[in-house]
């Protein structure tokens, strides 16, 4: 029963593993922190045991942590600690006690609930963290005092001891994490700082060497009774860093488009020069295309086409025939796109930064599901940096956030 399910815990872990990036974030991280139980007995006599102290120690974990759905909220981190469980029964004679000193390899997959939003800095979370434990060495050891002070008992390492071979517990959890951005990625790794308490569900006795044990003041073998487990709290502070870094491309230098040019009444005698304007409609595109005019260069702006709810990246249905007209064109031409994302300047130069970098990628691959060669297809991000127009007005907050198409070469 628990080999089974420490295949189906090993097992889920793999499948949240392998789940698309683009739907997810992930992480590779290291936790440490501060881990102390206490053990716990069913039937203990009080008056022989009447004092107990706790098994106090570091842990040290490494993990794979994916975030899911709407503002990444649901949190699933697959990990592996290294800790020590145990404690030490003193007796009410001077010199009399019993002690475990067990050291675990853990398999985990926390599972946690994470606040706010996508843009925050600092995002509390609650979960559960189901525990797999491995005791890997350690010992049993038990010593008494008799009167004449000489000492006798016994130290047993726990491959022959009576410790159950595997161990599994569940911690309630809450913690905080802050989110920082690096080389002009928003968010991109965390710290965090996360509290547990530990309830063990199984009796880490196991079966005794040859059926018993040895009491070392009477002199008596005797049998077992009773259950143990372990009980205590976890603290740990924990680093991420982005597992996947294919969408996380640096932000491209780019220079600013000159503003276009007033034009004068050019005299009779000079030629009139056709001046190529910044910025084409797709009809406009569509109608160069049929006289087969040149359009490497230019520049199709979807100014009010394609639609996104305020502060996400999800295109809205109403602009779907807009992007099926688009890839239509560029599987029968053939083209080369770059796809550039912008943005108005409400919210930090951080936050829009990364919202550009998310709705150029959901275009880019809205046009990949609708035929268009990926190789075709880049994408570049700018988030407020490149505005068309002022953005002290609702008209000029809506022209400048668009999503631009360059023809390349």
């Amino acid at each position: 029963m628990k080999l089974k399910l420490f295949v189906f815990l090993v097992a889920l872990s793999a499948w949240t593993v392998s789940v698309d990036a683009q739907e997810s974030n992930w992480y590779l991280g290291l936790g440490t922190g501060f881990h102390s139980n206490t053990m716990k007995f069913s039937n203990l006599d009080k008056e022989m045991y009447p004092k107990s102290e706790n098994m106090n120690n570091g842990v040290i974990s490494v993990f794979a942590e994916g975030q899911f759905f709407k503002n990444h909220m649901l949190m699933v981190r697959p990990q592996f600690s290294y800790l020590q469980r145990g404690g030490k029964l003193i007796g009410k004679d001077e010199g009399y006690y019993y002690k475990l000193d067990a050291h675990y390899l853990d398999f985990r997959i926390p599972v946690f609930f994470q606040f706010g939003n996508d843009d925050s800095r600092f995002r509390p979370y609650v979960g559960v963290l189901p525990i797999a434990g491995f005791p890997i060495y350690g010992d049993v050891s038990l010593q008494a005092e008799s009167e004449t002070k000489a000492t006798s008992g016994y130290r047993v390492d726990l491959n022959s001891a009576n410790i159950s071979s595997t161990y599994f517990a569940v911690s309630p959890a809450i913690g905080v994490k802050w989110y920082f951005s690096v080389r002009g990625i928003a968010n991109a790794c965390f710290l965090g700082l996360e509290a547990s308490y530990e309830i063990g569900l199984t009796d880490t006795y196991g079966k005794e060497k040859d059926g018993k044990a040895i009491d070392v003041v009477g002199g008596n073998a005797y049998k077992l009774k009773g259950s143990r487990k372990f009980q205590g709290f976890e603290i740990n502070l924990t680093v991420g860093i982005p597992l996947h870094v294919s969408d996380r491309t640096p932000k491209k230098v780019v220079v600013q488009p000159e503003p276009v040019p007033v034009v004068t009444v050019a005299p009779v005698t000079k030629p009139e020069i056709k001046k190529q304007k910044p910025c084409y409609t797709l009809e406009e595109f569509a109608d160069l295309i049929g006289r087969e005019e040149k359009v490497v260069g230019l520049t199709i702006c979807a100014i009010g086409a394609i639609n996104f709810d305020f502060g996400e990246s999800t295109i809205k249905k109403e602009s779907y025939p807009y992007l099926q007209q688009l890839a239509e064109i560029l599987i029968r031409t053939n083209s080369k796109v770059e796809v550039k994302g912008h943005t108005d300047n409400v919210g930090s130069d951080d936050y829009n930064m990364e919202l550009s970098r998310k709705r150029a990628k959901a275009v880019r691959d809205q046009l990949v599901r609708l035929g268009v060669k990926k190789d075709n297809l880049s994408f570049s991000y700018y988030g407020s940096s490149i505005p068309l127009t002022t953005n002290d007005t609702d008209e000029g907050r809506t022209l400048n956030r668009r999503v631009e198409f360059e023809i390349q070469k």
